[in-house]
């Protein structure tokens, strides 16, 4: 039998925890409320109770168990086994392999979230069969890992994959991270919301609905025509095509792959405009041959890259 891997998927909102073979393929997840009221200590402890769970509920015992991989959303230490900064869980330079590894006595890795999830998809998903690749979740935010020569790039100062922080439209709105007019605050799910409501005409449309608005509530529209609708979800393709046009140009990935609660919107909606763009302004000789997908492995893909992080070189 081969070994399997526990996967663990650290948000603000959930801790996702999933069994994952060597192959790839989820066979058992389950998933718990995050607390971020308590301790970093206190939320290791959950992690560690919650694996031995899975495992147990899974119908495993531990010896069947090679290793344990956890993503954070946040700036990881792979190497130190640190959380380095997590604003969404409130940790800063929070040992957590040493402190997992005296619970459960297995090899423990951590990453990133978005990279654990570029991982996967490198391995098992959108990207098999390629060197390099990116991974982009479109969310309230924008997650960006990278697979660069086959391995997760974390950059020499270890803040590679901060798409959503350059700046598109200077003295736009102001962004989390201190800055005007970030790709984050054009592309994300409530810049997408604050675009369609400053439309009156729509806005009204949208208030039809008598709840609050979604950006499924925008795409909607504009699958059955709505030009008003089309025009927000138009705008969103030109913001997100200059930013990963930068991207590409700088280090020539041969995959894009996208998810996200937006990556479900019509292909003519978005992936198909924003191939098209991307042709069209992305430097001449990769324009054409650069790959723009939909993630095949959605929002289990940091799940099971965690679960394969045993397969990186650190």
């Amino acid at each position: 039998m081969e070994k399997l891997n526990i996967g663990v998927d650290v948000g603000g909102t959930n801790i996702k925890f999933g069994v994952v073979s060597a192959s790839g393929k989820l066979l058992f997840k389950s998933s718990v409320c995050t607390d971020t009221a308590g301790s970093d200590k206190e939320m290791l402890s959950t992690i560690a109770d919650n694996v031995k769970q899975v495992i147990k509920k899974a119908g495993l015992s531990l010896r069947d168990v090679n290793s344990v991989g956890i993503g954070f959303p946040g700036t990881v230490d792979s190497k130190k086994g640190m959380v380095v900064y997590a604003p969404n869980i409130y940790w800063k330079n929070v040992q957590v392999t040493s402190i997992i590894k005296q619970n459960i006595r297995k090899d423990i890795f951590i990453a990133q979230d978005s990279r654990a999830a570029a991982w996967g998809e490198f391995l098992v998903g959108s990207g098999v069969g390629y060197s390099d690749i990116v991974s982009i979740t479109l969310g309230t935010g924008i997650g960006c890992g990278m697979i660069i020569n086959g391995n997760i790039y974390n950059g020499g100062l270890n803040t590679a994959g901060e798409l959503g922080h350059q700046v598109i439209r200077e003295n736009d709105d102001p962004c989390t991270c201190g800055r005007k007019g970030c790709l984050e605050t054009l592309v994300g799910a409530p810049a997408i919301i604050k675009s369609a409501l400053k439309n009156k005409t729509l806005a009204k449309k949208l208030a039809l609905k008598g709840q609050s608005v979604s950006v499924a509530d925008i795409y909607g529209l504009a699958e059955k025509g709505d030009e008003e609708a089309i025009d927000v979800t138009g705008k969103v393709v030109a913001y997100l095509a200059t930013g990963l046009v930068n991207m590409i140009n700088i280090i020539s990935p041969q995959v894009i792959c996208i998810s996200g609660g937006i990556s479900n919107a019509k292909d003519r909606l978005l992936l198909a405009p924003l191939r098209k763009t991307i042709q069209q302004n992305a430097y001449k000789p990769v324009a054409k041959k650069i790959k723009i997908v939909k993630s095949v492995l959605g929002s289990d893909a940091p799940l099971v890259g965690a679960a394969l992080l045993y397969k990186n070189k650190f």
